[in-house]
C-alpha cells in the first residue's frame, strides 16, 4: 500500500480556515445576525465586518478568529496544522507508518509543542495584523477560538506578539460572559464551543 504523503492527505486546516475566517458575530436587542461562508481572502473578513458596524454599530460586533492558518502559519510544513493533521491520520489509519514521529496522541502534542517553541510563524497575508488592528481601533471587540491546548500559550502568544497582533487589549469584555482560555479540544469540540458562546451572548442580550 502506497504510503500517503503530506499533501495527499486531506487538509482540514483548510476547511478550518473557511470555518474560522468568518465567524463574526453581531448582537444587538432584540435584533442578532451572525455569518459563516468560505473565503480565502482576509479583506472579505473585514468587508463583512464593515456591513454588520454600519448595520448595528462597532459596540455590537463580535471578531471571532482562528488561529492557525487563520491569522498565522508556520513558517515551514513541519510543525504546521496540515502536518499536524497528516500526522494524527497516520496514528489513526497507519500507526506502523515510518513517517510518524510519535507512537500516541498525547506523544504527538508533546512533538507539536516542541516545533511551537522552536519554530517562528507569519500572518498568511502580510496586511492581516494591519487589518485587524484597523478594525479593533474602530472599536470592534475581538477573540480568539482555537484548539490549541494552554500547554502551548506561552508560544502562541510570543509569535502573536511577533506578528503584530494585539488581541487582549480588544478582548470582548463582558460580566456574565465566561470564555475559558486555551481549553484543549479537537476542530469538532471548538466548532461546538463557538455555539455555545454564541448562544450565551444572544441569552445576555435578549
Amino acid at each position: 500500500m502506497m504510503k500517503p504523503s503530506l499533501t495527499s492527505v486531506p487538509r482540514a486546516a483548510v476547511a478550518w480556515w473557511t470555518l474560522a475566517a468568518l465567524l463574526v458575530g453581531s448582537w444587538t436587542a432584540p435584533l442578532r445576525a451572525s455569518e459563516l461562508r468560505p473565503t480565502k481572502e482576509f479583506a472579505d473578513v473585514v468587508a463583512a465586518v464593515n456591513r454588520y458596524v454600519e448595520k448595528y454599530g462597532a459596540e455590537h460586533v463580535l471578531l471571532v478568529l482562528d488561529i492557525d492558518n487563520t491569522i498565522m502559519a508556520m513558517n515551514q510544513d513541519l510543525g504546521s496544522d496540515h502536518w499536524f493533521e497528516w500526522q494524527d491520520y497516520l496514528l489513526k489509519h497507519e500507526p506502523d507508518s515510518p513517517y510518524l514521529v510519535a507512537d500516541s496522541f498525547p506523544e504527538l502534542l508533546e512533538v507539536q509543542g516542541i516545533l511551537y517553541n522552536l519554530s517562528r510563524m507569519h500572518p498568511p497575508q502580510p496586511e492581516q495584523p494591519m487589518l485587524i488592528a484597523e478594525l479593533q481601533n474602530r472599536g470592534i471587540s475581538t477573540i480568539i477560538l482555537t484548539s490549541r491546548g494552554p500547554e502551548f500559550r506561552v508560544a502562541t502568544e510570543r509569535e502573536l506578539k511577533r506578528c503584530g497582533y494585539d488581541i487582549a487589549t480588544f478582548q470582548y469584555q463582558y460580566e456574565d460572559v465566561r470564555v475559558q482560555r486555551f481549553q484543549c479540544g479537537d476542530k469538532g469540540d471548538v466548532t461546538r464551543r463557538w455555539h455555545r458562546l454564541r448562544d450565551t451572548v444572544d441569552e445576555v442580550f435578549e
